[in-house]
Protein backbone atom coordinates (compact mmCIF):
# COMPACT_ATOMS: atom_id res chain seq x y z
CA UNK A 1 0.00 0.00 0.00
CA UNK A 2 1.12 3.38 -1.11
CA UNK A 3 1.59 5.89 1.72
CA UNK A 4 0.18 9.69 0.54
CA UNK A 5 0.78 12.28 2.87
CA UNK A 6 -2.59 14.39 2.59
CA UNK A 7 -1.29 17.01 4.92
CA UNK A 8 1.09 18.87 3.03
CA UNK A 9 -1.27 19.73 0.57
CA UNK A 10 -4.12 21.28 2.75
CA UNK A 11 -5.22 23.59 -0.47
CA UNK A 12 -5.32 21.17 -2.96
CA UNK A 13 -7.01 18.21 -0.89
CA UNK A 14 -10.18 21.00 0.14
CA UNK A 15 -10.55 21.40 -3.63
CA UNK A 16 -10.42 17.76 -3.94
CA UNK A 17 -12.70 16.73 -1.23
CA UNK A 18 -15.32 19.51 -2.70
CA UNK A 19 -15.38 17.48 -6.49
CA UNK A 20 -15.67 14.67 -3.91
CA UNK A 21 -18.98 15.76 -2.91
CA UNK A 22 -20.15 17.24 -5.80
CA UNK A 23 -19.25 13.35 -7.68
CA UNK A 24 -21.49 11.88 -4.92
CA UNK A 25 -24.20 14.93 -5.35
CA UNK A 26 -24.28 14.21 -8.92
CA UNK A 27 -24.30 10.67 -9.01
CA UNK A 28 -25.67 9.09 -6.51
CA UNK A 29 -27.95 11.70 -4.97
CA UNK A 30 -26.34 11.85 -1.47
CA UNK A 31 -25.23 15.97 -0.63
CA UNK A 32 -23.21 15.62 2.24
CA UNK A 33 -22.09 19.36 1.92
CA UNK A 34 -23.58 20.58 4.79
CA UNK A 35 -21.43 18.87 6.90
CA UNK A 36 -18.84 19.27 8.96
CA UNK A 37 -16.46 20.15 6.84
CA UNK A 38 -13.58 18.82 9.27
CA UNK A 39 -15.80 15.13 9.94
CA UNK A 40 -16.55 14.44 6.01
CA UNK A 41 -12.84 15.32 5.21
CA UNK A 42 -11.42 13.01 8.28
CA UNK A 43 -13.99 10.24 6.48
CA UNK A 44 -12.46 11.11 2.72
CA UNK A 45 -9.22 10.71 4.29
CA UNK A 46 -9.96 7.33 6.06
CA UNK A 47 -11.80 5.96 2.38
CA UNK A 48 -8.72 7.10 0.42
CA UNK A 49 -6.14 4.97 2.49
CA UNK A 50 -8.79 1.77 3.11
CA UNK A 51 -9.32 1.92 -1.00
CA UNK A 52 -5.26 2.04 -1.02
CA UNK A 53 -5.33 5.16 -3.48
CA UNK A 54 -2.95 7.99 -4.23
CA UNK A 55 -5.36 10.62 -3.82
CA UNK A 56 -8.64 12.01 -3.19
CA UNK A 57 -8.85 12.69 -6.98
CA UNK A 58 -8.36 8.99 -7.18
CA UNK A 59 -11.03 8.68 -5.20
CA UNK A 60 -13.22 10.31 -6.45
CA UNK A 61 -12.73 8.88 -9.92
CA UNK A 62 -13.58 5.46 -8.29
CA UNK A 63 -16.64 6.66 -6.85
CA UNK A 64 -17.69 7.57 -9.69
CA UNK A 65 -17.57 3.91 -11.36
CA UNK A 66 -17.83 2.06 -8.40
CA UNK A 67 -21.38 1.77 -6.46
CA UNK A 68 -19.85 0.00 -3.86
CA UNK A 69 -17.40 2.68 -2.98
CA UNK A 70 -20.59 4.68 -1.83
CA UNK A 71 -21.63 2.32 0.29
CA UNK A 72 -18.22 1.91 2.40
CA UNK A 73 -18.08 5.57 2.34
CA UNK A 74 -21.47 6.31 4.27
CA UNK A 75 -20.93 3.59 6.04
CA UNK A 76 -18.12 5.13 8.21
CA UNK A 77 -20.71 8.04 9.49
CA UNK A 78 -22.51 5.15 11.30
CA UNK A 79 -21.44 5.74 15.39
CA UNK A 80 -20.53 2.01 15.93
CA UNK A 81 -20.64 2.78 19.96
CA UNK A 82 -22.86 1.74 21.54
CA UNK A 83 -24.85 -2.10 22.14
CA UNK A 84 -28.55 -3.68 22.84
CA UNK A 85 -29.82 -1.46 25.31
CA UNK A 86 -26.61 1.02 26.26
CA UNK A 87 -27.21 3.45 27.70
CA UNK A 88 -29.66 2.16 30.24
CA UNK A 89 -30.90 5.82 31.25
CA UNK A 90 -31.83 6.21 27.73
CA UNK A 91 -33.71 2.90 27.01
CA UNK A 92 -35.00 3.55 30.88
CA UNK A 93 -36.58 7.08 30.33
CA UNK A 94 -38.05 5.62 27.19
CA UNK A 95 -39.84 2.98 29.15
CA UNK A 96 -41.04 5.46 32.00
CA UNK A 97 -41.98 8.36 30.54
CA UNK A 98 -42.43 7.71 26.98
CA UNK A 99 -44.14 4.26 26.90
CA UNK A 100 -47.22 4.83 29.40
CA UNK A 101 -48.45 8.08 27.13
CA UNK A 102 -48.16 5.90 24.41
CA UNK A 103 -50.63 3.35 25.57
CA UNK A 104 -53.01 5.70 25.21
CA UNK A 105 -53.62 5.10 21.58
CA UNK A 106 -54.78 2.22 19.70
CA UNK A 107 -51.94 1.89 17.43
CA UNK A 108 -48.37 3.51 17.87
CA UNK A 109 -46.19 4.55 14.39
CA UNK A 110 -42.62 4.85 15.76
CA UNK A 111 -39.30 6.12 13.64
CA UNK A 112 -36.05 5.03 14.22
CA UNK A 113 -33.48 7.11 12.26
CA UNK A 114 -30.63 4.93 12.31
CA UNK A 115 -30.58 1.32 11.23
CA UNK A 116 -28.17 0.15 13.73
CA UNK A 117 -29.11 -3.57 14.28
CA UNK A 118 -28.41 -2.63 17.69
CA UNK A 119 -31.14 0.63 18.19
CA UNK A 120 -33.70 -1.43 15.79
CA UNK A 121 -33.34 -4.58 17.94
CA UNK A 122 -33.32 -2.44 21.46
CA UNK A 123 -36.54 -0.81 19.91
CA UNK A 124 -38.75 -3.68 18.98
CA UNK A 125 -37.71 -5.39 22.12
CA UNK A 126 -38.79 -2.59 24.40
CA UNK A 127 -42.54 -2.61 22.48
CA UNK A 128 -43.06 -6.23 22.72
CA UNK A 129 -43.24 -5.92 26.93
CA UNK A 130 -44.40 -2.42 27.51
CA UNK A 131 -46.42 -1.56 24.95
CA UNK A 132 -49.15 -3.99 24.42
CA UNK A 133 -50.61 -2.08 21.01
CA UNK A 134 -50.36 -2.52 17.44
CA UNK A 135 -46.99 -0.98 17.05
CA UNK A 136 -45.40 -0.32 13.79
CA UNK A 137 -41.24 0.30 13.66
CA UNK A 138 -39.67 2.37 10.94
CA UNK A 139 -36.49 2.30 10.54
CA UNK A 140 -34.42 4.13 8.01
CA UNK A 141 -31.14 4.95 7.04
CA UNK A 142 -30.11 7.08 4.01
CA UNK A 143 -28.84 3.66 1.98
CA UNK A 144 -30.37 0.53 1.80
CA UNK A 145 -27.05 -1.56 2.10
CA UNK A 146 -26.66 0.58 6.04
CA UNK A 147 -30.02 -1.41 6.40
CA UNK A 148 -28.98 -4.49 5.87
CA UNK A 149 -27.20 -5.44 8.80
CA UNK A 150 -30.41 -4.92 10.58
CA UNK A 151 -33.00 -6.35 8.09
CA UNK A 152 -31.47 -9.51 8.16
CA UNK A 153 -32.02 -9.68 12.14
CA UNK A 154 -28.65 -11.40 12.94
CA UNK A 155 -26.02 -10.18 15.40
CA UNK A 156 -23.62 -11.63 16.20
CA UNK A 157 -24.38 -13.90 20.05
CA UNK A 158 -21.64 -12.41 22.48
CA UNK A 159 -23.34 -8.89 21.78
CA UNK A 160 -26.80 -10.20 23.42
CA UNK A 161 -24.82 -11.83 25.76
CA UNK A 162 -22.67 -8.36 26.68
CA UNK A 163 -26.73 -6.38 26.47
CA UNK A 164 -28.24 -8.48 28.90
CA UNK A 165 -26.57 -6.13 31.82
CA UNK A 166 -27.46 -2.92 30.20
CA UNK A 167 -31.19 -4.19 29.40
CA UNK A 168 -31.97 -5.53 32.95
CA UNK A 169 -30.55 -1.74 34.12
CA UNK A 170 -33.10 -0.19 31.68
CA UNK A 171 -36.10 -1.84 33.35
CA UNK A 172 -36.06 -4.96 30.98
CA UNK A 173 -37.05 -8.36 33.62
CA UNK A 174 -37.12 -11.61 31.45
CA UNK A 175 -34.12 -13.29 29.52
CA UNK A 176 -32.66 -11.20 26.67
CA UNK A 177 -31.68 -13.71 24.88
CA UNK A 178 -35.36 -15.79 24.29
CA UNK A 179 -35.71 -12.78 22.12
CA UNK A 180 -33.37 -14.43 19.59
CA UNK A 181 -32.66 -17.82 18.10
CA UNK A 182 -29.14 -19.46 17.30
CA UNK A 183 -27.96 -20.06 14.14
CA UNK A 184 -24.65 -20.72 13.05
CA UNK A 185 -22.88 -18.63 15.57
CA UNK A 186 -25.32 -15.65 15.94
CA UNK A 187 -28.29 -14.54 17.51
CA UNK A 188 -31.29 -13.65 15.13
CA UNK A 189 -33.80 -11.64 16.27
CA UNK A 190 -37.27 -13.40 16.61
CA UNK A 191 -39.81 -13.34 13.15
CA UNK A 192 -42.87 -12.27 15.52
CA UNK A 193 -40.41 -9.40 16.81
CA UNK A 194 -39.26 -8.66 12.76
CA UNK A 195 -42.88 -8.38 11.68
CA UNK A 196 -43.16 -5.01 13.35
CA UNK A 197 -40.10 -3.38 11.64
CA UNK A 198 -40.35 -1.70 8.26
CA UNK A 199 -37.14 -0.76 6.41
CA UNK A 200 -36.84 1.73 4.07
CA UNK A 201 -33.84 4.24 2.90
CA UNK A 202 -34.41 7.78 4.04
CA UNK A 203 -32.81 10.71 4.08
CA UNK A 204 -33.55 13.50 6.45
CA UNK A 205 -31.92 16.36 5.07
CA UNK A 206 -32.85 15.93 1.66
CA UNK A 207 -36.61 13.87 1.68
CA UNK A 208 -39.76 15.07 2.72
CA UNK A 209 -41.81 14.74 5.84
CA UNK A 210 -42.22 11.58 6.73
CA UNK A 211 -45.40 9.31 8.27
CA UNK A 212 -46.88 11.62 11.22
CA UNK A 213 -45.62 9.61 13.97
CA UNK A 214 -46.10 9.08 17.59
CA UNK A 215 -42.53 8.82 18.55
CA UNK A 216 -38.69 9.35 16.91
CA UNK A 217 -35.52 8.60 18.12
CA UNK A 218 -33.08 10.16 15.93
CA UNK A 219 -30.01 9.71 18.51
CA UNK A 220 -26.76 10.85 16.14
CA UNK A 221 -28.71 12.61 13.70
CA UNK A 222 -27.36 15.92 14.00
CA UNK A 223 -23.91 15.24 15.00
CA UNK A 224 -22.46 15.46 11.48
CA UNK A 225 -24.50 18.19 10.68
CA UNK A 226 -23.35 22.35 10.47
CA UNK A 227 -26.34 24.85 11.57
CA UNK A 228 -28.23 24.95 8.26
CA UNK A 229 -28.55 20.88 7.43
CA UNK A 230 -29.66 20.79 11.58
CA UNK A 231 -32.33 23.41 11.15
CA UNK A 232 -33.63 21.53 7.77
CA UNK A 233 -33.39 18.58 9.73
CA UNK A 234 -35.32 19.68 13.02
CA UNK A 235 -38.20 21.18 10.61
CA UNK A 236 -38.53 17.85 8.78
CA UNK A 237 -38.94 15.88 12.38
CA UNK A 238 -41.25 18.50 13.91
CA UNK A 239 -43.45 18.21 10.56
CA UNK A 240 -43.38 14.22 11.05
CA UNK A 241 -44.57 14.39 14.77
CA UNK A 242 -48.06 14.12 15.77
CA UNK A 243 -49.00 16.92 18.79
CA UNK A 244 -47.84 15.40 21.88
CA UNK A 245 -45.45 13.22 20.13
CA UNK A 246 -42.01 12.59 21.05
CA UNK A 247 -38.77 13.30 20.12
CA UNK A 248 -35.78 11.41 21.32
CA UNK A 249 -32.20 13.22 20.87
CA UNK A 250 -30.08 11.37 23.09
CA UNK A 251 -28.15 12.93 25.67
CA UNK A 252 -26.81 16.92 25.21
CA UNK A 253 -27.88 20.11 24.36
CA UNK A 254 -28.76 19.85 20.19
CA UNK A 255 -32.74 20.51 21.03
CA UNK A 256 -31.57 24.19 22.23
CA UNK A 257 -29.85 24.73 18.77
CA UNK A 258 -33.52 23.78 17.18
CA UNK A 259 -35.42 26.86 15.71
CA UNK A 260 -38.37 24.63 17.16
CA UNK A 261 -37.15 24.67 20.20
CA UNK A 262 -39.71 26.54 21.82
CA UNK A 263 -42.34 24.02 20.49
CA UNK A 264 -40.82 21.47 22.86
CA UNK A 265 -40.59 20.36 26.37
CA UNK A 266 -38.08 18.58 28.07
CA UNK A 267 -39.42 14.65 29.44
CA UNK A 268 -35.57 13.80 30.91
CA UNK A 269 -32.51 15.58 30.27
CA UNK A 270 -30.00 12.29 31.01
CA UNK A 271 -31.68 10.42 28.06
CA UNK A 272 -32.75 14.01 25.90
CA UNK A 273 -36.13 13.13 25.56
CA UNK A 274 -38.52 15.59 24.78
CA UNK A 275 -42.12 16.25 23.99
CA UNK A 276 -43.86 18.32 21.50
CA UNK A 277 -46.07 20.87 22.80
CA UNK A 278 -46.19 23.37 19.77
CA UNK A 279 -48.18 23.40 16.50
Amino acid sequence: MRHVNLESRPELEGIEVELFLLGLLRRYGYDLRGHDPELVQRHVRRRVREEELASVSALTERLLRDPGLVERFLAQFNDPAGGLFGPAVYWRALRRKVVPFLRTYPSVRLWQIGGRPEEVFSLAILIREDLPRPVQIYATDVHEALLAPARSGALDARKVAVGAREYRRSGGSRNLGSYFERREGSSVLSDELRRNILFAAFNPVTDGPFQHCHAILARGLFGPFREELRAKAFRLLHDSLIPLGFLALGPGDVMRESPVREQYKEISRAAGIFQKVGP
